[in-house]
């Protein structure tokens, strides 16, 4: 086993263990994680937050925050006046 530290670029570092692991514990920073549920909005099929979660291939919550702040900036559309959580409807904002 060998240690390895990748820089994202972005002033974060991660620390990865050069091991059989799967991608999924790797932390992902901020601007990684977004672009992958956004990707995931853009190219799979989804109806609920719970739903596009799943699409993901990493870790849940990371996800989640991830999606939370897309739907901030607009790009999964929700109903913003209600609570949005796992069962909310989502749908990609055109």
């Amino acid at each position: 086993m060998r240690l390895d530290f990748d820089s994202f670029g972005d002033g974060q570092r991660i620390l990865k263990l050069n091991a059989k692991v799967s991608d999924s514990t790797v932390h992902l920073g901020m601007p990684q994680a977004d672009k992958i549920v956004e990707d995931a909005a853009r190219m799979t099929n989804y109806w609920y937050l719970s739903d596009l979660i799943e699409n993901c291939d990493f870790e849940p919550g990371r996800c989640y925050q991830a999606a939370m702040r897309l739907i901030g900036h607009n790009v999964p559309w929700t109903d913003m006046h209600g609570v949005i959580d796992y069962p909310s409807r989502v749908a990609l904002n055109a």
